[in-house]
């Protein structure tokens, strides 16, 4: 089993980072049953570390499309920025 670290920071008196995860792993066919609750959570910068069905290198084939996300999210106003990565192992 591979995991998926995502980070999302959110202004003040904005909607939290919780909002926009789901459609985050979607991406990686994680159901949103199995989001565990974020590991991190810093004002509005919250991180999870999500456990995926999919290989490391499939994760990563598949950030292009969770830029894109984050992009758009980012350019709306919604988040201050973002992190992703992908891991073998679940990083203690």
């Amino acid at each position: 089993m591979s995991y998926l670290h995502i980070g999302i920071d959110c202004a003040p008196l904005t909607p939290r980072p919780s909002n926009y995860i789901m459609d985050a792993v979607a991406i990686f066919d994680v159901p949103p049953a199995d989001i565990p609750k974020s590991f991190a959570q810093t004002f509005g910068a919250w991180e999870w570390c999500v456990p995926c069905s999919l290989s490391v290198e499939e994760i990563e084939q598949r950030f292009s499309k969770l830029d894109e996300y984050f992009e758009e999210l980012f350019d709306s106003g919604k988040i201050r920025g973002a992190i992703r990565g992908a891991y073998e192992n679940k990083p203690e």
